[in-house]
């Protein structure tokens, strides 16, 4: 199983919302970095976000989604998925970071492990507090 963390933050830097998944595990990580940035993708539509930048520590992804050609057949697809979803935002960017960047993204992806399949609104999960502060 794939577990992945979602944090949504404003303009200001607070949490706007949060989410855990987990889904099933797949042979290649790129396809599975790539179906989580569509999860995200998902998940800000349908909190109603309209000007997002997401970020990814997996370069593969990241310049993958950038790319004219996507010739590998799973990864491409989804990729292409990515792109039509991503027309649903007024502003929407994809930028590379450091694995260091998205600390807060990974334990809340440790916690999914334990507790998947929760989404948090207006609130910031409790077991990220002392990410914060």
């Amino acid at each position: 199983m794939w577990c992945i963390g979602v944090v949504i933050r404003d303009a200001f830097e607070d949490v706007a919302a949060a989410a855990t998944w987990m889904v099933e595990a797949l042979p290649d990580p790129d396809i599975g970095e790539i179906l989580g940035v569509r999860l995200v993708i998902q998940f800000a539509l349908d909190t109603g976000f309209l000007q997002v930048m997401f970020e990814s520590d997996s370069l593969n992804v990241v310049r993958g989604f950038h790319s004219l050609s996507n010739n590998l057949y799973c990864f491409g697809m989804v990729v292409v998925d990515c792109n039509r979803l991503s027309t649903g935002f007024n502003s929407f960017s994809l930028s590379h970071v450091k694995r260091s960047a998205n600390r807060t993204t990974y334990f809340l992806a440790k916690f999914a492990s334990t507790s998947s399949n929760i989404v948090w609104i207006e609130e910031c999960p409790p077991n990220i507090l002392f990410f914060y502060l």
